[in-house]
């Protein structure tokens, strides 16, 4: 018969028992001669001596052919004061319905009752027993000494003086158990043991307080199986479980050192209902509060909560969960916490999927200066939506959170409604300490929600963000998800570490290691094999004002990094006295498209961070950027290190905004193939300040298109560009200037290379080359602008070839082209460019006229080159 079913039936006979049976509710109580006379014991309330049953040693025998207790009446046993156990058998065939008072005399006795048809508790029903009380189905009751008493075959038993030990299931049909509307509680300390077949719980309480409460449901069968008083995970192999409904009801066992509840199942609802354990002395509470080992499905919904708190100085015991599905709706949680000086108890759940949704939580929680305990999940797949959250708080004062660690073997997903707050928190109040994080597993996928360790936003406060880790084969961040350790007050953020096969974060994803106060912001670190960012996704640390600097970000990815579309970036900012955080990018290849920006800036009076890039490819295209820029303060140097780099309409700059005494960060690119720039530019700038310096060293060719390479300044010193290359191509819409405002100082350019042509090109020479006779012609020297000289310097073993007038010169000439010097004998360059000499102006080679040098194609075309002193070495 279905549970369903029977329950109507049985219920329906409760209902209509005292109308229908008027006479037998009255006398529904009488035994069955197998241990004595039969006899009927009537009236309202009923008394059950010794006499009717036998006694071995401190157990206590009764045989009932029915036991029944009408709605207020009462059944009171009594017997010796040195009963411990008081057993009864129910062998007529009818269900047991007892709507009145249980009550024993004797003081510290346990009762059992045994019916094998079933038992259906009342609303009016109560407990008054001095010891346990269980109530069963079960066809046998199993002593320590092996002895069995039987609740079907009376003849078939044995009466033994040990203590009881395990009820006792044979094949065939068990009988069910109902309880609506009771309230049942036994003394402190002891246990309220319900073991039956499906077992329903509706808006009762059952109380055992410091004690246990025991529910098993043993489902038909034809193995037999044994199901011991103190509850354990293991179960006869072979025999199913059978279902447990609680609605509208409250189980607990509070008390000083709180009590435990375990509940075996195959199938577990609870819904509208508390299950609690919680722990309101001193004492600590060793071990499991909470305990349930479902076979198929547990579900909490409709406000349903699991409990366990620790109160004053006491350890809350832990709450332990094992199912092949746990599910958690309709705002219902499954929660540990501590207040006073408490320590939490642990949640450690263990299934094949653990699914939360509509507002469900699990959780743990300190208060005051309690520790909160950890929340352990391990699950081949774990799902959140809905504004559903796995938390452990910390709520004033100086309590500590504990930690979170998910494993899910298969995936973890997590999807959030615009502005919910679906996620996983581990959060801090003021001067506490906030848990960790860490994820394992398969994939983390996260469609919106959050993942992350605030600590407070008390300014005060002295508390350390959690760290998060992460370490799956796949991570997926879309629609606006956040992973973010972030410290609000004076507490240090926490560090986000993330390993990973595949990282991709889009659609406005974050991962954010920020601090607002005087705490220092955590670390990020990804260490995957491929990394993408695309449509807006972010990977940042900051600073938002106080003195706290920002976290480093170190990305390592032994494939690829990708970062595409408009404010795609990975971003350290300072917006304090703190400075910025360091960017460190390692891959094989790094590619920048669509405006995706690698950024390390400050706009208060901390020190931009650093941009650090090593890869073999380095592609930057469509407007993307590469930079480091200081509003007040000093900015940061970017270092790229590639065996070819790319820049496609794109920038590399380092910038400071800042007044005298600010200094602009260099660039450095190394790299060991080819470096080509195609309407692009590399800049360093400053203001008041002094300009950062460009160095660029390309193994074999530095090629410029329509590109730029910029140090400037405006009032101060501007920086200077030192290239060193194999081959050098510059076509006629590139420029190299190295030069500052009038109030400024220019810099120097220096060039080594080994071929070089400044038009840009290699094709052949559209002219003859110029006669060695015409250098002393004086036409191009009288177009050069204001009579302003500038000198062109070429260094190198080959050397340019002597004047027509001149003796030969040393291997490093200078050759003056102002109107004053055409024609005279090249001079010595002095070994030291002379710190008090005066800039020159903008060099513009005559047009279309071009100079062999030492048997190279060198072409000077009417492209610029602007700087204090250009240096071209060979």
């Amino acid at each position: 018969m279905s549970m369903n079913r029977w329950l109507w039936v049985v219920w329906v006979i409760y209902c209509a028992w005292p109308y229908a049976f008027p006479a037998m509710s009255w006398a529904q109580l009488r035994t069955d001669g197998s241990l004595g006379n039969a006899v009927n014991l009537s009236g309202h309330d009923v008394v059950i001596p010794a006499g009717v049953g036998q006694i071995r040693g401190t157990n206590l025998f009764h045989s009932f052919g029915a036991f029944n207790v009408p709605t207020g009446g009462s059944a009171t046993f009594q017997g010796p004061t040195k009963i411990e156990n008081i057993v009864g058998r129910v062998t007529g065939g009818a269900a047991s319905i007892i709507d009145g008072t249980l009550r024993s005399e004797i003081p510290a006795a346990n009762l059992f009752l045994l019916n094998p048809q079933g038992i259906v508790i009342g609303a009016n029903a109560r407990l008054e027993v001095g010891g346990s009380f269980y109530m069963s189905t079960a066809d046998e009751l199993h002593f320590e000494d092996g002895a069995v008493f039987q609740a079907k075959d009376e003849k078939g038993s044995v009466l033994s003086s040990a203590a009881p030990r395990a009820f006792g299931f044979l094949g065939g049909p068990v009988g069910n158990i109902h309880i609506k509307g009771s309230q049942l509680t036994v003394a402190r300390e002891q246990t309220l043991g319900i073991v039956g077949g499906d077992i329903t719980i509706e808006d009762s309480q059952l109380r055992a307080p410091s004690g246990t409460l025991a529910l098993t449901s043993v489902a038909d069968g034809t193995v037999a199986a044994e199901v011991p008083l103190q509850p354990t995970h293991a179960i006869a192999a072979g025999r199913p479980l059978g279902e447990v409904a609680i609605t509208g009801a409250t189980l607990e066992t509070d008390g000083n050192g709180g009590g435990l509840v375990a509940i075996r199942s195959s199938r577990l609802t609870v819904a509208q209902a508390l299950i609690s354990a919680d722990n309101d002395g001193n004492t600590p509470r060793a071990g499991t509060s909470i305990d349930i080992a479902v076979t198929d499905t547990f579900g909490l919904r409709d406000g349903a909560a699991l409990r366990v708190n620790s109160r004053a100085a006491g350890r809350g015991g832990d709450l332990r969960i094992a199912a092949r599905v746990l599910e958690l709706t309709g705002e219902s949680a499954i929660l540990t916490q501590s207040q006073g000086r408490s320590t939490g108890g642990r949640i450690d759940i263990r299934a094949e999927r653990v699914q939360l949704a509509e507002r469900a939580l699990i959780g743990t929680e300190a208060r005051n200066n309690g520790q909160g305990g950890d929340v352990s999940i391990v699950a081949d797949a774990v799902s959140l939506s809905t504004n559903a959250q796995i938390v452990s708080n910390t709520l004033r004062n100086r309590g500590g959170a504990g930690s979170i660690h998910i494993t899910a073997k298969n995936s973890l997903r997590i999807k959030d409604v615009y502005g919910g707050q679906t996620g996983i928190f581990a959060q801090g109040g003021a001067a506490s300490e906030i848990g960790e994080i860490r994820i394992e597993g398969g994939a983390l996928v996260m469609n919106g929600g959050v993942i992350g360790t605030p600590a407070s936003e008390q300014t005060d406060s002295r508390a350390r963000a959690g760290n998060i880790s992460v370490s799956v084969d796949l991570l997926r961040l879309t629609g606006g998800a956040s992973i973010d350790s972030r410290t609000l007050g004076g507490a240090a953020g926490g560090d986000i570490i993330i390993q990973a096969t595949e990282a991709e974060l889009s659609e406005r994803s974050t991962i954010t290691a920020g601090t607002r106060g005087g705490g220092d912001a955590g670390m990020i670190r990804i260490d995957v094999l491929r990394l993408t960012l695309a449509d807006g996704a972010q990977i940042t640390s900051s600073t938002e004002g106080g003195s706290g600097s920002g976290g480093d970000i170190v990305i390592e990815a032994r494939a690829a990094i990708v970062i595409t579309g408009e404010n795609s970036s990975i971003r350290s900012s300072a917006s304090g006295a703190g400075e910025g955080g360091e960017i460190r990018l390692q891959a094989q290849a790094v590619t920048l498209s669509d405006r995706a920006v690698i950024a390390a800036d400050s706009s208060g009076t901390g020190r931009a961070g650093k941009v650090s890039i090593e890869a073999q490819d380095l592609s930057l295209q469509q407007q993307s950027l590469v930079t480091t820029e200081a509003a007040q303060a000093s900015g940061g140097a970017v270092t790229i290190a590639a065996d070819r780099l790319e820049l496609q309409d794109s920038q590399v700059t380092a910038a400071v905004q800042g007044e005298a005494g600010t200094f602009g960060g260099d660039i450095n690119i190394d790299v060991t193939g080819s470096a080509i720039l195609h309407n692009s530019l590399v800049s360093a700038s400053a203001n008041e300040g002094q300009g950062g310096n460009i160095n660029i060293a390309a193994t074999d060719a530095l090629i410029l298109q329509s590109s730029t390479i910029s140090a400037s300044a405006n009032v101060g010193q501007g920086g200077n560009i030192d290239i060193e290359t194999g081959v050098f191509l510059m076509d006629g819409l590139s420029h190299i200037t190295a030069t500052a405002g009038p109030a400024g100082i220019d810099g120097v350019v220096g060039i080594r290379a080994v071929t070089t042509d400044v038009q840009g090109t290699v094709a052949p020479l559209s002219q003859p080359f110029a006669a060695a006779s015409s250098l002393s012609d004086l036409h191009c020297a009288q177009r050069l602008r204001g009579g302003q000289i500038s000198s062109f310097v070429v260094a190198g073993r080959a050397g340019l070839p002597v004047d027509p007038s001149g003796g030969l010169p040393s291997f490093l000439v200078e050759l003056p082209l102002g109107p004053d010097h055409i024609g005279r004998s090249p001079e010595l360059l002095p070994d030291a460019v002379h710190a008090g000499e005066p800039a020159a102006a903008d060099w513009y080679p005559c047009p279309k006229e071009r100079t062999r040098v030492a048997q190279r194609q060198q072409t000077i075309d009417d492209n610029r080159v602007t700087s204090g002193r250009f240096r071209a070495e060979r």
